[in-house]
């Protein structure tokens, strides 16, 4: 699955994204470029990916990340990705 947002998405990706035919959450309108034929997903298809951890979740920009501290805030992954962001957390590991 990949998290798409703003603030682009480009013809190449989205083009990737249906030929391997990954399942997209789209975040705050994000404009995708000939998205007919994307398997669009909701955000609670998200929640279920996540906590089975079975398959990989992507990220089209760093702006997609504030979707882990807002719906998932205990999830390994949202506290990972939180240490890496913050210089000053991350500088002490």
């Amino acid at each position: 699955m990949i998290i798409l947002d703003k603030p682009y998405v480009s013809k190449l990706l989205a083009d990737t994204i249906r030929k391997l035919r990954i399942s997209v959450v789209s975040l705050n309108d994000v404009f995708i470029p000939n998205e007919s034929d994307i398997n669009f997903k909701k955000i609670e298809d998200l929640l279920i990916e996540l906590e089975n951890g079975n398959s990989p979740i992507l990220f089209n920009s760093e702006n997609g990340l504030n979707i882990l501290s807002r719906y998932t805030p205990n999830n390994y992954l949202t506290t990972v990705t939180e240490i890496l962001k913050n210089k000053v957390t991350f500088g002490r590991y």
